[in-house]
């Protein structure tokens, strides 16, 4: 039986260079999961769905006082619902595209 939401890590975490740094940022897939209770035409259902995300943390190298550790980095959309690391790994092999923001026509 499925809990009516539940998180779970896809694999192992992934070393690889998301940024173009020259530094290797730790990957963490994720696949969150619900369980809804359903009525359709008077019969219940379960409906699943899944969200897959992935995470990107940064290594921090220790400061005065602090032990190193990681920061996670802004969330790339682009990587929402890729469900393998291989599939990060295409997505990151090249930088992260720009979006263009359209200005609104002005009211003359």
């Amino acid at each position: 039986m499925t809990s009516p939401g539940s998180f779970s890590m896809r694999g192992g975490p992934v070393l690889l260079d998301a940024n173009h740094d020259g530094q290797k940022e730790l990957l963490v897939l994720v696949n969150s999961s619900f369980v809804t209770p359903t009525v359709i035409d008077g019969v219940n259902w379960q409906a699943h769905t899944s969200h897959y995300h992935t995470g990107i943390y940064g290594y921090k190298p220790a400061d005065q006082g602090q032990r190193p550790h990681y920061e996670e980095y802004p969330r790339r959309r682009d990587l929402d619902e890729v469900e393998t690391a291989a599939q990060a790994r295409q997505f990151l092999a090249y930088p992260e595209p720009k979006r263009k923001v359209r200005k609104a026509p002005s009211a003359n």
